[in-house]
């Protein structure tokens, strides 16, 4: 309330909002290009920036997928302390924990091909035929 000299009164309600916590971590932005062991970029892999931090008891994150030259862009990673995950089809999956230093960063990562197997030449058919070799060996003597 308020008077002036008069004694006229003037009257408004305002309300106020006052939260109490820490604040909201910096939004960054990561760029950079996924590859394999000899240089050759992977298209389509699915990198993902997960935050320490939670809300609900799930963590904060943000998912790219890396173009035909193999580079990505992942903007508005809550945070500066990050666990990078890289996943394609045919590579072993990357995890690697990283604390950037500024709001615009580049994370180059490199992804190993898996082994390629020969259908039908695994572990077991290996061992059916080296004691399938051994037992005809052994009519042989």
């Amino acid at each position: 309330m308020a008077w002036d000299n008069l004694r006229n009164r003037a009257e408004k309600t305002v309300n106020v909002t006052v939260s109490i916590g820490i604040p909201p971590p910096p939004s960054i932005i990561v760029s950079g290009e996924v590859t394999d062991p000899d240089g050759n970029p992977i298209p389509g892999a699915s990198v993902r920036f997960e935050s320490v931090l939670t809300l609900d008891d799930e963590p904060l994150a943000v998912t790219a997928t890396t173009g035909a030259d193999g580079g990505y862009r992942a903007e508005g990673a809550p945070g500066y302390r990050q666990t990078v995950t890289v996943e394609k089809e045919g590579y072993s999956p990357l995890r690697r924990d990283v604390v950037f230093e500024n709001l615009t960063n580049e994370l180059d990562l490199e992804m190993k091909p898996l082994p390629r197997t020969v259908p039908g030449c695994g572990l077991p058919a290996a061992v059916l035929a080296l004691l399938g070799a051994l037992l005809l060996g052994r009519k042989r003597r």
